[in-house]
C-alpha cells in the first residue's frame, strides 16, 4: 500500500472516531436534555491550546479546502483561539475533546464520572448513573494517540509523533508541512 493510500485510510480512520465521539454527544443530549446546557454560543469549556499532528493536518486541510485565512487579530485570547464571535471556526473539523464537553466522563481509570461541564448535570448521582452513559475519554484517546503515530509514521514525520501544535501556530499556518 502506498503512503499516500495509507494516510487515506488513517484518514477515514480518523473521521469514524470523530463520528462516534459527535454520535454519543448527540445521545447523551437527547437522552438528558434536562441536564445539558449545552447550546451554541456557550464556550465556558472551550479551553484547548495544543492538538497532535493528525488533528493538526485535518484542521490545516479544512482551511486549505474552504479558503479559510485569519489574521492574528481575528484569533480567540482569553479562551481557545479557534472561538471567533463566540463560535468555533473551525467546528466541523474540530479537535475530538471538543466533540464530548459536556457530558458525563470517566477520569483517573474509570473511578470517577465528572461532567466536563458545570452547568450540567449539576442534580445527577453518579453512583446510579448507567455505565454506557459515561464516555470513555481513555479509550477514545488512546485510539488517537495510535492513529496520530501510524500518521506521523505514514507522512515521514515520525518527529511529529509527540509533538503538540498551538491552534494559534495552526491557524496561521505556522506548522511544518505533513506531506
Amino acid at each position: 500500500m502506498k503512503n499516500q493510500d495509507k494516510i487515506e485510510k488513517i484518514l477515514v480512520n480518523y473521521k469514524e472516531l470523530c463520528n462516534y465521539c459527535d454520535n454519543f454527544y448527540k445521545s447523551i443530549k437527547r437522552l438528558y436534555s434536562s441536564q445539558m446546557k449545552c447550546k451554541r454560543k456557550c464556550f465556558k469549556c472551550c479551553e484547548l491550546h495544543t492538538v497532535c499532528a493528525l488533528e493538526a493536518y485535518s484542521m490545516c486541510n479544512y482551511l486549505d479546502k474552504n479558503n479559510i485565512h485569519l489574521k492574528k487579530e481575528d484569533l480567540g485570547s482569553t479562551y481557545c483561539a479557534l472561538l471567533k464571535n463566540d463560535e468555533c471556526i473551525l467546528y466541523p473539523v474540530r479537535p475530538l475533546i471538543c466533540r464530548s464537553h459536556g457530558v458525563p466522563m470517566y477520569f483517573d481509570n474509570k473511578n470517577t464520572i465528572l461532567s466536563s461541564c458545570i452547568y450540567n448535570f449539576k442534580s445527577v448521582d453518579w453512583s446510579c448513573f448507567p455505565k454506557n452513559h459515561v464516555f470513555d475519554t481513555y479509550s477514545v484517546t488512546q485510539c488517537l494517540l495510535k492513529l496520530n503515530i501510524a500518521f506521523c509514521i505514514a507522512t515521514g514525520n515520525k518527529k511529529l509523533i509527540n509533538k503538540r501544535f498551538t491552534l494559534k501556530s495552526l491557524i496561521l499556518r505556522k506548522i511544518p508541512k505533513f506531506l
